[in-house]
């Protein structure tokens, strides 16, 4: 089947009939089609892969976030626990050198 293309050019404005196979038309229209769908296809691949990828990610770094959070967790119970035995040596080294002190005092007068 053959019909007019539609556009102004020479032969149709000066009367002549530039014809066009129809089927061939359509033929390129589908095989067009079909190449923006292949590359639809591969986007939409690409797409759902890259998804896939920062789902992982997340997960991953959701975990490295816990684990670190644990870590600072018992840092700071570690650093209490030290802060707490230092305080407590502290306490008792005064009372030590306060006992000493007492002592040498004592001597002191009962010479």
């Amino acid at each position: 089947m053959l019909r007019r293309c539609g556009l102004s050019c020479s032969p149709c404005r000066s009367g002549g009939v530039k014809k066009v196979d129809i089927k061939e038309e359509l033929r390129d229209a589908l095989q067009e089609v079909a190449e923006q769908r292949a590359r639809l296809d591969e986007v939409e691949a690409r797409s759902t892969e890259l998804e896939t990828e920062m789902a992982t990610f997340r997960d991953d770094e959701e975990a490295r976030n816990a684990m670190l959070e644990r870590e600072m967790a018992e840092l700071r119970e570690v650093e209490e626990s030290r802060s707490q035995q230092l305080e407590a040596q502290m306490v008792a080294f005064r009372e030590d050198e306060e006992a000493r002190s007492q002592q040498e005092v004592a001597a002191a007068v009962a010479e």
